[in-house]
């Protein structure tokens, strides 16, 4: 009924048997109300993943204790299902990067309890535990072993997600943990360039100076502020730098899968 409270409805499913680790077979496209602006594909994702998104660490906590994996991740679609969910929020892939293959990885609940979704033009619209994110990561690190250098499949690390939101108190916690403020991102950006706003697709980015400046004192370079790759010129220097995927042998593309036009009369926000 509507006086149910959502964990308790989450515990009357798991002690029905529910499967705490199923995942979903396609990004969900009432996520955002039919927009795409977060840079987050659901495909894959676990409610433990969900969980971690929210920063809901009694969720987490309960699906744990139902035999929940904390280190399922989310996996990419077919090329021409990803539209705008590049992590970065980019409207387009248009890095001229090989496409990670269908299937593949993407992003891990770290990722999503650190801040995954906050780097893209939908941040403002992102609801969670009001300031868990430290807490979410901690207990993910502290009770699950998660790998502070663990990097999704664009290269991101915990570190730029905390870095993109500005999140000093949760960069010290990784750097004490031993996360690498020195790592680059596929787009070729420092956990440093994270803070520094910058264009990335038509907007730019919130801009943290503090945040910035602490991660150049702890270690982080100052490498490429602009993600803005159509028409503009604005590609970084280490773009694809080790990247692991071509690493692997699959080809570089020049190709643009663009997103279709609205019908008429749809969405012109």
């Amino acid at each position: 009924n509507e006086q149910t409270e959502y964990l308790e409805l989450l515990q009357a499913l798991l002690d029905a048997g529910a499967d705490p680790n199923v995942q979903l077979n396609t990004h969900l496209w009432y996520w955002e109300f039919g927009l795409t602006k977060m840079g987050i594909n659901l495909e894959g994702a676990t409610p433990f993943y969900r969980a971690a998104f929210a920063q809901d660490i009694e969720a987490m906590k309960m699906l744990a204790a139902h035999g929940a994996d904390p280190h399922i991740p989310t996996r990419w679609p077919a090329v021409g299902m990803r539209e705008r969910r590049q992590q970065d929020g980019r409207q387009q892939e248009d890095s001229g990067l090989p496409w990670i293959p269908e299937g593949e990885f993407n992003a891990y609940p770290i990722h999503a309890a650190a801040g995954g979704g906050w780097q893209g033009l939908g941040a403002f619209s992102v609801r969670s535990v009001p300031d868990n994110f430290l807490n979410a990561v901690k207990y993910l690190v502290d009770e699950h072993g998660a790998d502070v250098n663990l990097a999704d499949s664009w290269l991101y690390r915990p570190i730029h997600y905390a870095a993109a939101r500005g999140d000093n108190e949760l960069i010290m916690y990784l750097v004490e943990q031993g996360a690498d403020v020195t790592a680059i991102t596929r787009l070729g950006q420092s956990a440093a360039d994270m803070a520094r706003g910058g264009r990335s697709g038509f907007f730019v980015r919130v801009a943290y100076p503090e945040t910035e400046e602490l991660l150049v004192s702890l270690g982080s370079s100052r490498e490429c502020e602009h993600t803005h790759f159509l028409d503009t010129g604005d590609f970084c220097e280490g773009l694809g730098v080790h990247d692991p995927w071509k690493e692997k042998g699959i080809p570089q593309t020049t190709e643009t899968v663009v997103p279709p036009p609205p019908p008429p009369g749809g969405n012109r926000r």
